[in-house]
């Protein structure tokens, strides 16, 4: 049972070059699964190729894991000549050290730069600018992996399961609201 992260990456990039972001920054950890890396980091690129946005690899950013040293590296990304203009955290605690950097530094959300994070965690809506977040069904999740691990141990199967992709959604919120970019409400 695994998430479709390609789609989910695919999404969230889309969605932040539709609301007119071109500057799309990745921050994250190296998944330890290098399938996990390739299938994120092809659908950022499907999404850029596709809006024909180049220069994609000075603006991902590995070795963010926690709030902490995603608050440090978008401080250190922030300070750069070239700064993004949107970015896109591997999952929901980067988005937020992203987001305090952002607001520490005196920038607006989304007017000056977009945030978009990743599995959508309920606190998503807590904060003064909501953030958008690609909704990973972990209930589901779990519920499947349960359920095939249930028919293994209980049930004597032994065979071979299917492999089975869950479906992402993109939950749009304020810190990538056009309207906001483009007009400073």
């Amino acid at each position: 049972v695994v998430i479709d992260d390609y789609k989910g990456a695919y999404l969230a990039t889309k969605h932040l070059i539709e609301k007119g972001y071109r500057k799309i920054c990745f921050l994250g950890d190296k998944p330890s699964d290098p399938i996990s890396k390739f299938t994120i980091e092809n659908g950022i690129f499907e999404a850029l190729v596709e809006a024909k946005i180049e220069n994609y690899e000075k603006q991902k950013f590995y070795g963010v894991l926690n709030i902490e040293k995603a608050f440090e590296k978008t401080t250190e990304i922030l300070r750069m000549n070239d700064r993004p203009d949107a970015f896109f955290a591997a999952n929901d605690q980067i988005a937020i050290g992203v987001y305090r950097a952002i607001e520490e530094a005196g920038y607006n959300i989304p007017k000056d730069i977009g945030i978009i994070g990743y599995y959508d965690e309920p606190f998503m809506n807590s904060l003064s600018q909501s953030l958008s977040s690609v909704f990973v069904p972990a209930y589901d999740l779990g519920k499947a992996a349960i359920n095939c691990l249930i028919s293994q141990m209980h049930l004597g199967q032994t065979t071979k399961t299917a492999l089975q992709t869950l479906k992402v959604e993109l939950s749009q919120r304020e810190s990538t609201n056009q309207t906001k970019r483009f007009f400073g409400i």
